[in-house]
C-alpha cells in the first residue's frame, strides 16, 4: 500500500484512481468511496468520469457513491490547477497590501 502521508504531500502526477485511493483516511463521503475502491479489484483504469460512473452503475452503487464520486472527480481536477497564494506584506510607502503568487511546480 501507498505511504499515505506521502499520497497526502505529492498528489501532483497521479491519476484519479491513484489519487482518489490516496483519500482513503479521511472521514467523508469521498473517504468511504476511497476505501471502497481499494479493495475494489474490477476498478477501472481510465481518464474520464463516464469511465468511473459506468463501472459504479454497472456495480449497482447507491447515490452516495455516485455522489461522492463525482465531488472526488471535482476536487481531483482542482487539485491539478495553479493556486493562487496571498501574502501580507509592506508597499514602497509602508502601507501594509496582499500580494498574490502562484507557488512553484516542485512544491
Amino acid at each position: 500500500m501507498k505511504n499515505i502521508s506521502t499520497c497526502q504531500t505529492n498528489t501532483k502526477g497521479l491519476s484519479f484512481s491513484r489519487w482518489l485511493r490516496c483519500q482513503q483516511t479521511r472521514n467523508d463521503p469521498v473517504g468511504d468511496l476511497a476505501a471502497d475502491v481499494c479493495y475494489d479489484p474490477t476498478w477501472p483504469r481510465g481518464r474520464k468520469l463516464e469511465t468511473f460512473l459506468k463501472h459504479l452503475e454497472q456495480k449497482d452503487a447507491c447515490f452516495g457513491a455516485t455522489d461522492a464520486l463525482q465531488r472526488a472527480w471535482r476536487e481531483f481536477e482542482g487539485s491539478k490547477k495553479p493556486r493562487r497564494v496571498y501574502v501580507k506584506g509592506v508597499d514602497g510607502h509602508g502601507r501594509e497590501k496582499m500580494y498574490h503568487m502562484f507557488p512553484s511546480a516542485g512544491r
